[in-house]
């Protein structure tokens, strides 16, 4: 049952993944507010206070499909994990989103699974998060925050081509 589970997750993963090719480009204010619809969803019911902070260098406009999909699976992922492991009262996510790169972290109060010895969990969530970043030419790390919380942070390379107003104009008019 667990190995039928897992791979109809991968499957329904991979058909999301090609209809979020498919939409070039999502604005970033879409993506932002769906991204903190997405936490929201995931903290109900938990009594966990959180926060979504962003930041934006001003050049960026729009992130593709991908790496829309790939944000919302990090942040559901890490604040899953946070509350799996951790017991945390707080959980804030920032996500930074510059022209080379786009960043998400996850900051718990919790104390994290693999906090006793400083390093990444290896469960199959932060595995295959790992793999998808790494698809991307970016880098997941894990460890003790300041003030005895627990962080993660995930960062990868933006696409630059999918940057041009023009296309966000378009992208939000045929929506």
């Amino acid at each position: 049952p667990r190995a039928r589970s897992a791979v109809s997750s991968a499957l329904e993963q991979a058909r999301t993944l090609s209809v979020l090719e498919a939409r070039e480009v999502v604005p970033l204010g879409v993506a932002l507010a769906e991204l903190e619809g997405e936490l929201r969803s995931v903290l109900a019911g938990f009594g966990v206070t959180s926060e979504l902070a962003s930041t934006n260098d001003g050049s960026v406009h729009a992130v593709s499909g991908v790496e829309h999909h790939t944000l919302g699976r990090l942040l559901v992922e890490a604040v899953t994990n946070a509350l799996k492991h951790g017991r945390p009262t707080r959980i804030d996510c920032s996500v930074t989103v510059t022209r080379a790169t786009i960043e998400l972290v996850v900051e718990s109060d919790g104390a994290g699974l693999g906090s006793e010895r400083g390093e990444l969990s290896t469960g199959s969530g932060m595995r295959l998060a790992a793999l998808r970043l790494q698809k991307l030419g970016g880098r997941l790390e894990s460890g003790p925050g300041e003030h005895q919380t627990w962080r993660l942070c995930a960062s990868f390379s933006a696409s630059l081509g999918l940057r041009r107003d023009s296309q966000v104009v378009r992208a939000s008019s045929a929506a």
